[in-house]
């Protein structure tokens, strides 16, 4: 991964810029703001890895800045921070997919290993969806071979069929297709072995 963009949102000056420069010290490109409006701004006009909040802003709450930062971008890991902690909070913010909930004062330490951790889960979850595109490219449609007419006609029932919901077999007689079968579900075509 390039360097980490975050965004950190404080009304407490001194928090905001001591953690700026801490997550500039680890390799963070770190963009701040003091106010809802503003993380709401930076968030629109900018894609972040991760989003550091305070829960209680003068003009907006910490969990309506995770929904917007969820909402732009599902994969951006929000780290609630605040000094007024309770456990119905901390249930809201994770219920609403923030990645952690801190309470301050805040620890470098901890920061630390909390993004470390948020990376990690980012990286894991560009694997899948690259192991994923992978597999559906080596078993999708486009890789099975055939230019016989019969053969013509049965990609031609699989395109038609694929548009539906429903899960078809198209098997042929025992040696044929070199013992290959076609399933079809949910709108995809893979090939697989009998």
């Amino acid at each position: 991964m390039s360097m980490v963009r975050t965004l950190v949102i404080d009304d407490d000056i001194g928090v905001c810029r001591s953690l700026a420069a801490f997550l500039t010290r680890e390799g963070h490109d770190v963009t701040t703001g003091h106010r809802g409006d503003t993380a709401f701004a930076r968030i629109a006009e900018k894609e972040f890895d991760i989003v550091i909040t305070d829960l209680r802003l003068p003009d907006a709450s910490g969990l309506d800045i995770l929904t917007c930062a969820k909402n732009k971008n599902a994969a951006t890991q929000v780290i609630v921070i605040t000094g007024f902690a309770t456990i119905e909070t901390a249930v809201e913010a994770i219920k609403r997919g923030a990645y952690d909930y801190l309470t301050k004062p805040l620890s470098t330490d901890k920061v630390r290993i909390i993004t470390k951790r948020a990376l990690e889960k980012i990286a894991m979850a560009e694997e899948i969806a690259h192991l994923r595109q992978e597999l559906s490219q080596c078993f999708g449609f486009e890789n099975l071979i055939g230019k016989s007419p019969k053969m013509q006609e049965v990609f031609k029932i699989i395109r038609q069929t694929a548009e539906s919901d429903s899960s078809v077999l198209i098997t042929g007689e025992s040696g044929t297709w070199r013992g290959r079968s076609i399933i079809i579900r949910s709108g995809r075509a893979a090939g697989s072995c009998r």
